[in-house]
C-alpha cells in the first residue's frame, strides 16, 4: 500500500525526491509551468512536435494556407499557446499568495471543529492558548488566527518545504525550522525563501506577532552567528539555481528529443 500510494503523497507533500522517475518528471512539468521563459520554450517544443508528426506520418505541410494568410503551423502554436501557455500564467500567477481565503478558512474550520472536539475530549476544556503548527507545500509563514471557541488568537505556524519549483518567481517559497521553548513558546526560524532578483532574503526568526522571549533569544542568537548563516545562504542560493536550471533544461532536452523522433 505505501509503495502504491508514495508518488501521490509525495506528489501533495512536496518530497518529489523519493517517488521515481514519475514523481521526478512531474516536477520538472511544474517548474516549467512555472518559469515565464521555460514554459514558452516547453509550448514551443509541443508545437514543433505536433507539426512534425503531421509532416512525417501523414505527410501534411505544417506550412500550408488555410485562410487570410494563417497557416496550419500558426494556428497550431495559436491552439498550443491558448491551452499550455495560458495554463502556465494561471499556474504563476495562483501560486503568488502564501494562503488563499478558502484555505484559511478550511484552516479555521479544523481549529475550531475537529481539533477543538479532540482537545475537549482530551484535556476537558481548550486551551487559553494554542499554537498550530503544519505544513503546506513550499510557503513558511507564521501569523495569528481568530477562531471561534477559543478565548485568544490561534498562533499559526507553517514550515514550508525544501522543494522548490522557480527560484526566481515565487518569493513565498522557502522553508523553515520550529523552534519550541519548554514553555512551548513556538518561533519560526526562517532558513530561505526563493531568490528574488538574484538576491537570497537573510536567515532570521519570527514569530506570530505576539510578546515572545523565544523570538527575542533566538533572534539574538542568530544575529551572533551572522557570518556563518550568510555562507549557509550562499550555499542554498547557489543549489537552489544549479538545480532548477538542470531539471528544467532536462525537460526541455528530453521533449526536443521526442521532437526530433517524430520529424524522423
Amino acid at each position: 500500500m505505501a509503495h502504491g500510494a508514495g508518488p501521490w503523497i509525495d506528489f501533495l507533500w512536496s518530497d518529489l525526491g523519493s517517488a521515481g522517475e514519475v514523481g521526478g518528471q512531474t516536477g520538472s512539468l511544474y517548474q516549467t509551468m512555472l518559469s515565464a521563459g521555460a514554459s514558452h520554450d516547453f509550448a514551443e517544443s509541443i508545437a514543433r512536435r505536433l507539426t512534425g508528426g503531421l509532416n512525417a506520418k501523414l505527410g501534411i505541410n505544417p506550412q500550408m494556407q488555410l485562410k487570410y494568410g494563417i497557416t496550419l503551423d500558426n494556428l497550431i502554436r495559436a491552439g498550443v499557446d491558448l491551452t499550455a501557455g495560458r495554463a502556465a500564467e494561471r499556474q504563476r500567477e495562483g501560486y503568488g499568495h502564501v494562503l488563499g481565503e478558502a484555505e484559511i478558512g478550511d484552516i479555521g474550520w479544523y481549529l475550531g471543529q475537529p481539533m477543538a472536539a479532540q482537545l475537549r475530549e482530551e484535556l476537558g476544556e481548550l486551551p487559553r492558548e494554542l499554537q498550530f503548527v503544519f505544513g503546506h507545500t513550499h510557503k513558511p509563514f507564521q501569523d495569528e488566527l481568530m477562531v471561534d471557541g477559543y478565548a485568544t488568537p490561534v498562533g499559526v505556524f507553517n514550515t514550508g518545504g525544501w522543494v522548490l519549483d522557480e527560484p526566481t518567481l515565487m518569493p513565498v517559497q522557502g522553508c523553515a525550522a520550529m523552534l519550541i521553548s519548554d514553555e512551548l513558546e513556538v518561533a519560526s526560524l526562517r532558513l530561505f525563501n526563493d531568490p528574488t532578483d538574484a538576491t537570497m532574503a537573510p536567515v532570521r526568526v519570527e514569530g506570530s506577532g505576539r510578546v515572545s522571549r523565544l523570538v527575542d533569544d533566538a533572534s539574538e542568537a542568530v544575529a551572533g552567528a551572522a557570518d556563518e548563516w550568510a555562507a549557509f545562504s550562499s550555499e542554498v542560493h547557489g543549489r537552489i539555481i544549479a538545480e532548477a536550471d538542470r531539471r528544467v533544461r532536462d525537460m526541455l532536452d528530453q521533449s526536443n528529443h521526442a521532437v526530433r523522433e517524430a520529424a524522423e
